[in-house]
């Protein structure tokens, strides 16, 4: 009986030594791991806090506008052109632009 309590309990510090063995080769690849992944987790954190500011802080709409300040072009059926500046503008209902052009062509 103790040849078998002598095995048994030497088995059981061979099967100590190996989960210890595994134990540290786990720990030094989580620690490898956590290396590597890191400088990844940091670089996600800030796209995601640029995106979010982006988000919450948008740029002007009036400054995307490709048409601001540019005069009006009018062209009649034969083709004259006439530029009017945006600063003559003052209302866009039918009609008003008219007079205003026909201030300064007559």
């Amino acid at each position: 009986m103790t040849t078998r309590l002598g095995e048994i309990s030497e088995q059981q510090g061979e099967t100590h030594n190996a989960i210890t063995t595994q134990t540290t080769s786990l720990e030094a690849l989580g620690r490898q791991q956590s290396q590597q992944l890191t400088p990844m987790v940091r670089q996600l954190v800030e796209d995601v806090g640029r995106v979010r500011y982006q988000m919450s802080n948008p740029p002007p709409r009036a400054a995307l506008d490709p048409t601001k300040d540019l005069p009006i072009l009018l062209e009649d059926p034969l083709g004259t052109r006439l530029t009017v500046p945006m600063e003559w503008v003052k209302s866009w209902e039918v009609g008003t632009l008219g007079r205003e052009v026909a201030k300064f062509v007559a």
